[in-house]
């Protein structure tokens, strides 16, 4: 029993007439009528009685009546429910460096929510080597970092190009000094 039919029986049983059924499935009342038929046959019971105006099921109409609109909510809550669960399913793992969060990240993580709602986003924070492996065994999906790649294994997009800033205890060697404040530039 396919649940266009009993959709198209709860119409007919609801309107009490094929020809207001039809219209209200935007079908044509002959085919309307066929599938019925089809339904009463595929059951072996007739579901209206014949000839009376308005139209009225029989005792075995009512009753799958009464049946086929708790089928058809159950089939409605079903369809939902497993849509819903496969977009909670969908996680995007994201491997990040540190330092980024002070960037262009958190902006670009926001984005991509409001596109995708329903995408569970992951974030793990790795250096860009752990990153590369990380890719290639497949524990992320992308990565962003900082240090400039070259692996034919990995597909690389620049975002920006923006110079970073160290900063180091004064007179550290790490980083130039001038007037008791250490900063260098490096891109």
């Amino acid at each position: 029993m396919e649940l266009r039919y009993l959709r198209y029986f709860v119409a007919v049983v609801e309107e009490q007439s094929f020809t207001k059924a039809a219209e209200r499935l935007f079908i044509a009342q002959p085919p309307l009528s066929r599938q019925i038929q089809n339904l009463e046959n595929e059951l072996g019971v007739q579901l209206f009685e014949r000839g009376s105006r308005p139209l009225q099921t029989t005792t075995a109409g009512q009753f799958l009546y009464q049946h086929a609109l708790k089928l058809l909510s159950n089939a409605e809550e079903v369809k939902s429910m497993t849509k819903r669960i496969g977009l909670i399913e969908r996680t995007l793992t994201i491997g990040f460096v540190g330092s980024l969060l002070f960037g262009l990240l958190p902006r670009i993580i926001y984005l991509y929510r409001q596109q995708h709602p329903h995408l569970n986003i992951q974030l793990i924070e790795l250096s860009t080597n752990e990153q590369l492996q990380s890719l290639k065994e497949g524990r992320i999906d992308v990565g962003f970092g900082r240090l400039r790649i070259s692996d034919p294994a990995v597909k690389k997009s620049t975002f920006a190009q923006r110079k970073t800033s160290c900063c180091s205890p004064f007179k550290s060697s790490n980083c130039s000094t001038r007037r008791g404040s250490a900063f260098s530039r490096f891109g």
